[in-house]
């Protein structure tokens, strides 16, 4: 399991080899069918998850019992870790947007890797630096007045391959989902994706819930 989320995690990516096997050596490995709540908004944080295959959907319910997509999180990719670090409740949900896989580390075995590996903590520390500038770039997003440009914006935000996103796919991805996080409605997005898609931009495969990404620089220039 280890060498598959080596791959994926930028987390690994910036903790050392050794540090990195400990850190998914205190997990134990936990499964989930597509749907499956993981975390329920509001509940205690004892564990967080280290996602090995699967689309986890972050999402928030405000006062009025309208929920919101805030983030969609993919292979190799921390859910949880806030709360388990801060010791308060879980301040959304996530759930599986796809079947999911992963490790489940349980906070006892995260402050006592933390405790005797401080490399380890600061790729951590760093690992929460970039998730806060990955939602300042979500806000940004929902601000742009343009609906297209927020949607290429999300798209290029989403896609798995960060240094070359032509040929990423995006899988598990609803177009409500997608709205959610664009601002746009539902049939807003279908019209826009189906677009794109005439014009060579993306391939779509609704049945799969899947979005493959043909040309990323055609994409970006939608943004501006």
């Amino acid at each position: 399991m280890a060498s598959t989320l080596d791959t994926a995690s930028t987390l690994a990516a910036t903790m050392p080899p050794q540090a990195w096997r400990r850190l998914v050596a205190e997990g134990r490995p936990r499964h989930w069918a597509r749907g499956a709540t993981i975390y329920p908004q509001g509940s205690p944080g004892h564990s967080m998850l280290l996602v090995r295959t699967g689309r986890v959907e972050i999402t928030v319910v405000d006062a009025e019992g309208r929920p919101s997509a805030l983030n969609l999180m993919g292979p190799g990719d921390l859910v949880g870790e806030v709360a388990l670090l801060d010791g308060g409740t879980r301040s959304a949900s996530a759930v599986a947007s796809t079947e999911v896989t992963g490790v489940v580390i349980e906070r006892s075995a995260l402050r006592a890797f933390l405790a005797r590996d401080p490399d380890g903590a600061l790729a951590l520390i760093a690992e929460l630096c970039a998730k806060l500038r990955h939602a300042s770039a979500i806000a940004e997003t929902r601000a742009r007045p343009s609906g297209r440009a927020r949607l290429a914006r999300c798209l290029l935000q989403l896609a798995d391959r960060p240094d070359d996103r032509s040929g990423a796919v995006l899988e598990g991805l609803s177009q409500s989902a997608l709205g959610a996080h664009a601002g746009l409605t539902r049939e807003s997005v279908n019209r826009i994706l189906r677009g794109w898609a005439a014009e060579g931009l993306v391939e779509l495969d609704g049945a799969a819930r899947r979005i493959r990404i043909h040309d990323a620089a055609a994409l970006a220039r939608r943004t501006e």
